[in-house]
Order: C-alpha cells, then sequence, then structure tokens
C-alpha cells in the first residue's frame, strides 16, 4: 500500500495513494475527479476559491460520495461567506458515516462556530467515530512483529499464516499453537510478502512480494521490484518464483487463485493487473484499464464470470473476464466505495477493510449486478481497541480474520520505528452470521 497523508485543508484525515493525474477531460470520470480536485487545491492556494469551489463541485459529480472531496469543499464554502453551502456539505459528508474529527477545531469553520446546526454536525461526526460492531482476538503474535500485511489460513492444518513486509518473512502457527518460521528471505530472495492465497488443491501457500521502501537490507537497484513466490504449504519448499521484468517501478499488494490454478495479481502503482501463468512460469500483463490507479484487493464474482477490483482512490469495478470491459460501481446512498485495502466476497456481499477513510473500519457492502450500484454499506467493526491500521485478511468458516494493526503509519517514507513502538500482531475474527 502506497499512501500520503495529510492535514489541514488540503487532504484532511484521509489518505491518497496513487500517483498524480493530469487534466484530461476525456479521461474516465473519476480520473478526471481526482485532476479536478488537484486544480481545486492549486486554485484555492492561488486565492481563487471561486475556481476552487466550481472544480470541487465537478469532482464531487464525478466521484461520487468522496469523503475528502466534501470535507475540503465544506471548509472552502465556509472561507468563502456561504455558511448555507458548508452546513448541507458537512450534512453529506456525515451521512456517509465518516468523521473528519473535532470540526470545532477547525479554524476554516470559524464562521460556522455559533451556528446550532454546526455543533449538532460536530456531534454527529463524534458519533460517526464512535467504536463499532464486535470483534474477537483470534491471535496474538508472542513477539512484536514488524508490519504484519496479511495472513492466509489452512483449514485442514489449523495452520494460520502471517507475511511480514518489514521482516522478509512469512511466520506460520500451528494448531497446537506454536510459532515458527515459514518462508524467509536469505534462502531465496523473498522482498516484502504482501497479499497472500493458500491453494489447498495445489498444496501452495502464495506471496505477493515487492521491494519497497520498508524492505530491509534491498540491494542497489532493487527498491521498485516486484515478484510471486510460490511455497509447498506442508514442507515450506520454494515452488514457484517469477520476478516481473522491466524499468519501471512495480508493487504487487495482493492476489488470487483462479480455478486453473493460475493467479491474478494487483500492481498498486500501476493501472495493470498481470496474469501468472503457473505452467509456464512467466507473469504477464491480464488486463490494464484507465480507471485503475492505485489497485488492491481482488476477488471473484459470485458466478465466477466476473472480477471486483478495489482501487484505492478511485473506489470498486467489476471486470468482465469474458470481454474485459471494467465498470464502476457506482455508491448508492451513504456507500463509499474508496480507500479499500483488502477485498472479499462472503456470499454475495463483499468484505473491505478500509484503511483510507476515516474511522479506520471492516465493512459489508451489498451489490446490485444488474444495475452496477453499490446498494448499501454496513460498517461491520471500527474504532476497535486493537486497530492500527488494518490490511488483509480471509473469509473463514462465516467469519472474518483480518490483520488489525499493521502499524504502517509508524513506517511511511522508510522510517524504521523504535522497538518500543512496535506491539504484537493482533488478528481479529468477525461474525458474519
Amino acid at each position: 500500500m502506497t499512501c500520503k497523508y495529510f492535514l489541514g485543508l488540503s487532504l484532511a484525515f484521509w489518505a491518497v495513494c496513487g500517483p498524480a493525474v493530469a487534466s484530461k477531460t476525456d479521461a474516465p470520470d473519476r480520473i478526471r475527479a481526482r485532476a479536478a480536485f488537484s486544480e481545486a487545491l492549486a486554485a484555492h492556494e492561488a486565492g481563487d476559491n471561486e475556481s476552487a469551489i466550481t472544480l470541487l463541485k465537478e469532482a464531487r459529480l464525478k466521484r461520487p460520495h468522496h469523503p475528502q472531496t466534501l470535507s475540503v469543499l465544506a471548509q472552502i464554502e465556509a472561507l468563502s461567506g456561504d455558511k448555507e453551502a458548508a452546513l448541507k456539505t458537512l450534512a453529506d459528508l456525515a451521512a456517509l458515516q465518516v468523521s473528519p474529527g473535532d470540526i470545532t477545531q477547525n479554524e476554516n469553520y470559524a464562521s460556522l462556530a455559533a451556528d446550532p446546526r454546526f455543533l449538532a454536525l460536530a456531534e454527529r461526526f463524534t458519533q460517526n467515530a464512535a467504536p463499532k460492531g464486535e470483534a474477537a482476538r483470534f491471535a496474538v503474535t508472542p513477539e512484536k512483529t514488524a508490519l504484519i500485511e496479511s495472513l492466509a489460513w489452512d483449514g485442514e492444518t489449523e495452520t494460520l499464516f502471517l507475511g511480514s513486509m518489514a521482516e522478509r518473512k512469512i511466520l506460520k502457527r500451528d494448531k497446537e499453537g506454536n510459532w515458527s518460521p515459514f518462508a524467509e528471505a536469505a534462502p531465496h530472495g523473498l522482498y516484502s510478502v504482501a497479499g497472500m492465497k493458500l491453494d489447498p488443491r495445489a498444496g501452495i501457500l502464495w506471496a505477493a512480494s515487492p521491494a519497497t521502501d520498508v524492505t530491509p537490507d534491498l540491494k542497489e537497484g532493487e527498491e521498485g521490484r516486484t515478484a510471486i513466490f510460490g511455497f509447498d504449504v506442508e514442507t515450506g519448499r520454494l515452488a514457484h518464483k517469477a520476478e516481473l521484468k522491466d524499468e519501471a517501478p512495480h508493487w504487487f499488494g495482493d492476489l488470487i487463485v483462479l480455478d486453473n490454478g493460475n493467479l491474478l495479481i494487483s500492481d498498486s502503482l500501476s493501472s495493470t493487473l498481470y496474469l501468472y501463468d503457473v505452467a509456464a512460469k512467466v507473469i504477464l500483463p491480464y488486463l490494464t484499464d484507465a480507471h485503475f490507479v492505485s489497485p488492491q484487493g481482488l476477488v471473484m464474482g459470485p458466478d465466477d464470470t466476473s472480477l471486483f477490483v478495489a482501487d484505492y482512490a478511485t473506489g470498486l469495478f467489476e471486470v468482465n473476464l469474458m470481454d474485459g470491459a471494467v465498470t464502476p460501481l457506482e455508491p448508492g446512498l451513504g456507500v463509499v466505495p474508496y480507500g479499500i485495502d483488502g477485498l472479499y466476497r462472503y456470499g454475495d456481499d463483499l468484505i473491505a477493510i478500509q484503511n483510507g477513510t476515516s474511522p479506520q473500519r471492516v465493512t459489508r457492502l451489498t451489490v446490485d449486478l444488474k444495475t452496477m450500484r453499490l446498494t448499501s454499506q454496513e460498517v461491520l467493526v471500527q474504532t476497535h481497541a486493537d486497530h492500527f491500521e488494518p490490511t488483509l485478511g480471509q473469509v473463514v468458516d462465516g467469519k472474518f480474520l483480518y490483520v488489525a494493526n499493521s502499524a504502517w503509519p509508524l513506517f511511511g517514507g522508510g522510517k524504521q520505528p523504535a522497538e518500543d513502538d512496535l506491539a504484537p500482531t493482533v488478528i481479529l475474527s468477525v461474525d458474519l452470521e
């Protein structure tokens, strides 16, 4: 996951991923929305709030229910003296079940401070950020661990696997609760471990492995490389290794196993999804689409002819596997499809880990495949005591297991946190029934 965090007027309280986008009027709506958003910030910095508001309204129309856009629009409306518009925009933001924090402490809203409606909205945002739902501890690592991003569960042997970004290894816990290393960098050049999936038919644990600024002990020129590793789940023996070979930086973040045993992989630094051909042991471009900025989670649709893709910046999409068509899933009332890292399916619903929203949360999304709309969004867990940037997980027998405290904010920009700032990794379990 490659994100930047901002405070203040520009991008308050939410994370943004992906490269900047040039302004193109013929670009897909959500791409044009990102460009309009950036242009609005530049107009505001130049003192032209009228143009900034116009651009933000365009961005809002083309990327509906985007919390950052609404937050910045409300602030600039307030600064411009349009109190009624600012209050209306804040009310629309509150309806999304998100929170920009304590708006009474934001000086950009000084003109609204005495209005009872503003104070009522401040209370709504406080309620939006309050703890919701229940989650139980499923596992806790016995020692402090560095940036556990992903997990995989082997139901047959009751073995839990955890992938570390900052320690270049995979841990495992057996059914008796004993922890041990499963795979490490030294024998075969494993980079950081991002998404993992177990293929029980082949007996292979697959790992997406990017070389990033949090990957220790990289050799010169390795940062920006990315690879796929496959390990024999019983022995830990390396069965597959393939690296993407080109000059551009890449970040394989997540993957899924297809019925034929091949893999589909998301690259968080490009607009391309990749295919790993297991028989040929080669990585090939599968689909490039202008809608994608930072694709993250992938999951098959209920009929196995479609794929759902979570793009951190531009939302949720359906990919028709028969013809390659990419269709945005339009958000219905109160639905926020942005800032999604892990994406999973339970029945016909989608389970999403949103660590790019405030508060960070696990939600259930209902999809109408006939209209390609996200009709509802239910918060399953948010503001949990163990949450410190939840990342990836897995649906297991009516429950959802996920990494609760990856601690990504301690590592951004290549930072190495003090050991005292780290904590054992917690895996939480949510009952989906």
